[in-house]
């Protein structure tokens, strides 16, 4: 075989192994930022619709507003959304994709529908966002606490 043959052969076959070791880090990296854009996305979904949000929790603790549901319906809509749970101050749910749950504590709606992580109880401790990747699942946990006049 010939010298130029050969360095053709060792450019090439490393030329590959480059590609594929870029292509994996690439594809990570591409995942991670989407991933990281969605999350903080969402967070701020909340926030720009927390006004209304916190004006139907003020009103009536047990019962969902118009405005409220309108905006919980613009979230379940989105195909990115999994499942949503939204929940007053006092832990009771104010909706849920089964209407049977509604006005149910957080205890024993947690008795009735597995929760895949612990956010929502580490975002009520914390009183900011928490977000936790599903173990074995392409998903994540996103629980936005409201606040008013820092009190959550």
């Amino acid at each position: 075989m010939k010298l130029s043959a050969k360095w053709f052969m060792w450019f090439t076959g490393i030329g590959v192994y480059v590609m594929c070791l870029g292509g994996i880090f690439y594809y990570n990296l591409f995942k991670w930022t989407f991933d990281e854009k969605l999350k903080q996305e969402s967070i701020d979904m909340v926030r720009l619709y927390a006004p209304t949000l916190i004006e139907g929790l003020s009103r009536n603790q047990g019962v969902i507003s118009m405005a409220e549901f309108d905006t919980i319906s613009r979230f379940a809509k989105d195909d990115r959304i999994a499942a949503l749970l939204y929940l007053n101050k006092y832990g009771e749910v104010r909706w849920f994709k089964d209407p049977s749950m509604m006005t149910k504590t957080f205890d024993d709606f947690v008795k009735q529908v597995s929760l895949p992580t612990d956010a929502i109880e580490q975002a009520w401790l914390a009183k900011t966002p928490i977000v936790r990747a599903v173990p074995n699942m392409p998903l994540y946990d996103i629980a936005i606490p409201l606040a008013l006049r820092g009190k959550s």
